[in-house]
Parts: C-alpha cells; structure tokens; sequence
C-alpha cells in the first residue's frame, strides 16, 4: 500500500482525486490499497471473514491529536458500490474524528460529515458518518441535502445539543463541498457562505424548518 504521492500521474486512484480537485497537498495523506478487506485483516485478525469482493480502495487514515492512528476509511472508487465506506475503528477508540492532528484552537473550528470535504475547509474536523458526539468545533456543516430524513434529523439533534450550524441558503445547489468546488466556487467563496448561514438555538430551529420545507 502506498501514499496517492507516490503513485505515477496516469494511476486511476491519482486521477480520481485530481478529477475530485482534492488538493494535492494531501495525497501523501492518502493511501492506495489494492485489497483492502486482505489489508486490514493483518492490523486486526479475522475482520473480515470473507474476502469476497475485496476491491481496491482509496485509505483515509483518522490520526488524534497527538497524529497516533485511530482508524481509518476505505472509500470505493466504484460509484456502483453498495458500500461506498468501510470504516475501521482501533481497539478502545470510541469515536472517530477527522484532523485532529492539525487543527488549530485557536481559530474557528468547523465540523463536517466526511473526510474529503473537510480537505477544502480550513481548520475543519470531519465524522465518519453522522455522530457528532465529542466533537469539538465552534460550526457543524451537513450536506445540503433537505430531502435527507438522516441529515434533518442529525441537524435537530446537534442544535439541540448547543452547537451552531450551517443551514444551507437556497442560492446553493450543491449537494456537499466537494460538488462546490467542482462547480467553481472557491474555499473563500464557501467559508463566507457558511459563516453568513450559521445559526443556533431558537433560530437555528427556525431555519431548519424552513429548509427542509423547500
């Protein structure tokens, strides 16, 4: 298994990063695994008992702050995948929180819900899924995706724990960050968007209601 770096410009991982315009300053951050289910059984034995259909997946490995690895992601190159994320947690890790190792505190701290999105942000955590329980970060980006029962819930769950969040305007069409900045907006552009769209509390409740009815 080798880092996204060190793979050769025509390599089919490399290139599905570079079409996903994730900053190529991460690529040394980011693995390629050729059998993935077969990897992971040699960190932690019989994981997977069938290796059926172990494909080759991109690794995004989840590290604390102190940079000691917690986890990881397999994420599918194959957009027909019914399981486009496996997510491995070590022993004794209860929840898995993305860049942790290079957040700054003193700064404002944003939070979204995978890994690759919080590569555009700066100063930005990510989940591995929706639970952001211990999560420590100032702003809670979601998808913009009001249809979502998930996402909707997750929100009023989140607001109702105290955090601030974004609620999508409707100028935005985008489903994630990712689709953002594929469509030419900037990380400028979407830092201002969701600092001029963040809420919490009673207003918050307000603009999700809103939301989720358009």
């Amino acid at each position: 298994m080798g880092t996204i770096s060190s793979l050769t410009q025509d390599h089919p991982a490399r290139q599905y990063l570079q079409k996903r315009l994730i900053p190529e300053r991460y690529f040394n951050k980011l693995y390629f695994c050729t059998k993935f289910k077969e990897w992971t059984n040699t960190i932690i034995p019989n994981k997977f008992r069938s290796l059926k259909e172990d494909t080759p997946r991109l690794v995004i490995p989840f590290f604390d702050e102190e940079s000691n690895v917690i986890g990881y992601q397999g994420r599918s190159f194959d957009p027909k995948d019914q399981c486009k994320y496996i997510t491995i947690k070590l022993e004794g890790v209860e929840n898995l929180i993305y860049g942790q190792e290079r957040i700054d505190k003193r700064n404002i701290k944003y939070c979204v819900e995978g890994p690759l999105d919080s590569l555009f942000l700066p100063n930005c955590l990510a989940t591995a899924g929706l639970n952001f329980k211990g999560v420590k970060c100032d702003i809670i980006v979601l998808d913009n995706e009001r249809r979502n029962v998930q996402i909707v819930e997750a929100l009023n769950k989140v607001i109702t724990s105290g955090y601030s969040v974004c609620i999508w305007p409707d100028s935005v069409k985008e489903k994630d960050i990712n689709d953002m900045i594929i469509n030419g907006r900037t990380t400028e552009d979407i830092v201002k968007i969701i600092d001029n769209n963040t809420y919490s509390g009673l207003q918050a409740n307000f603009q999700l209601s809103q939301w989720k009815r358009c």
